[in-house]
Formats: C-alpha cells, structure tokens, sequence
C-alpha cells in the first residue's frame, strides 16, 4: 500500500522527501476499513512539487533516511549507510544539489522517496526478524523477494534503482 501511495504521488507531480516509519499511520479502529486501505502517508512538510524546485537544491529529510553521499557515523543497526548518488556537495558553492540539476532529469528525483521508503521497510524488516527470532516464530516465505525489493528500492546509483512502476511490478506483489 505504501508504495501504491508513492505511486499516487507521482502521478500528482509531488515528491514527499521525509518517508519514515513516523510518517506512516495506522488505522485499526474501524473494522469497516479494509487492512489495504488502513495505512497513510502524513507530514508532507519537506514535499515539493514537480520539477522539483525546492528539493533540488536543498537537501532535506530525516538523517538515515536520505539517499545522499554525507557519511553517515553512528548508523543503528537497520541502517544499510549506502553511498548513493542522488545528492552532490559543490565544494566552491559549499551547498548540497541534486543530481538532476546537472542531468536535468528532473523525474528520477520521484527514486529518492523510493529509496526513502525501502530504508523504511528495511529498518520495519529488521524489527520484525529482531521479533521473530527472540519468539523462535518461522519468519514469513516471502522475506526473500522482500529483501530484493529492498535491495532494489535502495540500489546506491540512482539510475538503476527501481522505479514507483518497477516496485509495484515487482513479484512480491503479484
């Protein structure tokens, strides 16, 4: 569902550049609600909307959750600290741009939210196995095409991380 509400966004022209577990909701009071529809996205605080304007030229987010090059010391555990290539720091300027201002592929900016949310379903990954082993439960048969989803999702070259399209294609879903 998470990823049908990047999808959403997309097709809105919107970026939301905060995705983490704090900006997920769930509704488990109405029992009418189906459980696909129970999860929200909040806090649009940081988005920006298509080209991008804003976010291009100024590195936001929550620490761990964005896609970029700072290096990272202290990480928790379900950090992966992947050196991406999203954002580039101009040492004469001494500011952060994105890599879409030199490419001026202004739509790959939509696979920053994409990693932002496979850090997300890492570290929500990382609690449940932390859950299930200290429970002796038998972990549930998809983990493995879950973990390459997220692998996908936070490939460090953003030009070969997936897409909101590739995600949802992903066969975890089908």
């Amino acid at each position: 569902q998470m990823c049908k509400a990047l999808e959403y966004l997309k097709k809105k022209d919107m970026g939301h550049f905060d995705i983490k577990p704090e900006n997920i909701i769930y509704n488990d009071l109405l029992e009418s609600i189906p459980f696909g529809k129970r999860f929200k996205l909040i806090d649009f605080g940081f988005s920006d909307k298509y080209p991008f304007k804003n976010y291009r030229n100024n590195i936001c987010g929550s620490l761990f959750y964005i896609p970029s090059r700072i290096n990272m010391c202290d990480c928790p555990e379900w950090c992966n600290n992947i050196d991406c290539n999203d954002w580039k720091y101009n040492f004469e300027e001494g500011k952060h741009t994105h890599i879409t201002e030199t490419s001026k592929e202004f739509k790959l900016i939509y696979k920053s939210d994409i990693y932002s949310m496979g850090i997300t379903f890492n570290q929500l990954l990382y609690y449940i196995k932390h859950y299930f082993t200290i429970n002796s439960l038998i972990l549930f048969e998809n983990i493995d095409q879950l973990q390459h989803l997220i692998s996908a999702m936070t490939l460090a070259n953003i030009y070969k991380r997936f897409s909101i399209e590739q995600c949802l294609d992903h066969t975890l879903f089908k």
